[in-house]
């Protein structure tokens, strides 16, 4: 896999990675380790608990309002604003 994305943003970074439950996943995965081993902060990969990457797994928890294990994301409240009067 050869990658074309600038990696050095994520120099000392702590990341979390959600992998696809795939084999480009998993692939995609030892690419990005090799890649930032030794200039990443942290390195932790994850799966997401529901469906089959992190698209799935948000859309599918998105009614919830609590915290999930895998990512810690949590929905946020969203409140519209009326429009201004005129």
């Amino acid at each position: 896999m050869k990658g074309k994305a600038d990696l050095s943003p994520l120099y000392g970074a702590r990341i979390n990675a959600v992998v696809d439950k795939d084999g480009a996943g998993d692939n995609w995965a030892r690419y990005m380790s090799t890649m930032l081993e030794g200039k990443a902060r942290t390195l932790t990969f994850v799966q997401a608990e529901i469906g089959k990457d992190a698209a799935d797994h948000i859309a599918a928890t998105a009614d919830s309002a609590t915290s999930c294990r895998t990512c810690s994301h949590q929905k946020k409240q969203q409140t519209r604003n009326p429009p201004a009067a005129g």
